[in-house]
């Protein structure tokens, strides 16, 4: 039994309403607009409906609203209807099984697959649900200084893991999980969500030089001259930012640390589209 398998997510797109035949510059919701005054009245509008994402302003001047399911969308787009142009989208999204991170694996295992089999022999309740269809696999291991290893797993094992202290028993060892979201980041452009050479790369599209991660001058990250001065750090994607606050802190940290807004929003994201992660997961 799997969990990667496409589920809806609904969309509230607001605008302002006009009068019939109005621009659409007449509908463009402004940053002042927005701060001031629609903010405040969307939220208390929709103070009673369930939102899976807070409504936000985007680049083209409309509100964006998160739903986890289609009555809650209807019942925010009737709420909004009179004062705004509603427009409402459901699409299927492709969630993902929960990953795992196993750490010290100090056990002789020198395959994931005998890993795998080692973990089913020793923990009953994950091998019942596994004969039942449940997905259980270890994606990959690394026996070197650090020893671990990556699990994919179905909702019901990974609750049944967090139900057993998040331990799993494997040979004569009791080791450590934890929850696994992963951030991929292309080493060249340092976009998210691809890889160094993919045609989603900005270096690649634009046959640009390499960005480093690192002072965001043009040229590869481990040819920096740089690395060791802090007062070189700087995160090209924070220093194009729309947001005047983020831009006014890119100096303060590189690209690729993980509490750099765009790199927590990226993880975000993934935690939305990972099935059975929950807030309180999170």
């Amino acid at each position: 039994m799997t969990s990667e398998e496409p589920k809806e997510r609904h969309t509230l797109t607001l605008k302002i309403r006009a009068d019939t035949g109005a621009e659409e510059s007449e509908k463009i919701i402004s940053k002042e607009s927005w701060t001031d005054v629609v903010k405040k009245d969307v939220t208390s509008k929709l103070s009673k409906v369930p939102l899976e994402k807070k409504p936000f302003l985007t680049k083209e001047g409309t509100v964006k609203l998160g739903f986890n399911n289609k009555e809650n969308m209807a019942s925010a787009q009737k709420a909004l209807a009179e004062k705004y142009e509603v427009t409402p989208d459901s699409q299927e999204v492709k969630m993902i099984d929960p990953k795992l991170s196993m750490f010290d694996l100090k056990g002789d295992f020198t395959t994931p697959e005998e890993l795998c089999q080692k973990i089913l022999d020793k923990n009953c309740s994950i091998k019942g649900l596994v004969d039942a269809g449940d997905i259980f696999k270890v994606v990959f291991l690394e026996k070197n200084e650090k020893d671990w290893a990556c699990l994919q797993v179905s909702v019901r094992i990974r609750q049944c893991i967090k139900r057993s202290g998040d331990y799993i028993n494997a040979g004569l060892g009791k080791y450590r999980v934890k929850d696994r979201y992963h951030v991929v980041q292309c080493f060249d452009c340092q976009g998210f969500g691809h890889m160094s050479g993919s045609e989603y790369c900005k270096c690649k599209k634009h046959d640009a030089e390499p960005t480093c991660f690192h002072c965001a001058g043009t040229h590869k990250s481990k040819l920096c001259s740089q690395k060791k001065k802090n007062s070189a750090i700087k995160c090209v994607n924070c220093s194009h930012s729309r947001s005047k606050r983020e831009q006014d802190k890119c100096k303060t940290h590189t690209a690729a640390d993980r509490l750099c807004p765009f790199y927590v929003r990226e993880q975000s994201q993934i935690m939305g589209r990972t099935d059975g992660c929950t807030k309180e997961s999170k």
